[in-house]
């Protein structure tokens, strides 16, 4: 269950840029848009490899992505290729590391799978 205030955002590989739109520093936003990153992800990677899941949490979900696909970090440099299937931001850090930890117990990974059945259909 996603609580509210949550903005959910899953994609397919089939399109690995969906939710990665960017304003150009230019563009004209929204009143109250800032160009600053407020927000703080939970994201799921699959790996290729082991077709298991990495759960993980930043404030940056680009540079995160990056150094998972450069070995960078230690958890998840030996299960490359990995693939971003899913990920959600919070406003709060404290809801989106309280989410983490969630989806790394039983329930949480169970609830994950029965959500992205049709994306891991595709994926493995």
């Amino acid at each position: 269950m996603v609580e509210s205030g949550t903005l959910l955002m899953c994609y397919t590989a089939l399109n690995p840029y969906r939710g990665f739109v960017g304003h150009a520093p230019h563009a004209r936003r929204m009143p109250g848009e800032s160009q600053r990153n407020d927000m703080f992800y939970v994201y799921i990677l699959l790996s290729q490899k082991d077709k298991e899941f990495y759960v993980g949490s930043t404030q940056d979900l680009r540079v995160r992505k990056a150094e998972h696909d450069r070995g960078k970090v230690e958890s998840t440099k030996n299960r490359r290729p990995l693939v971003l299937i899913c990920y959600e931001a919070y406003p709060a850090k404290s809801e989106a590391l309280a989410r983490e930890v969630y989806l790394k117990t039983s329930d949480g990974r169970k609830e994950l799978r029965i959500r992205l059945k049709d994306t891991l259909q595709k994926l493995l």
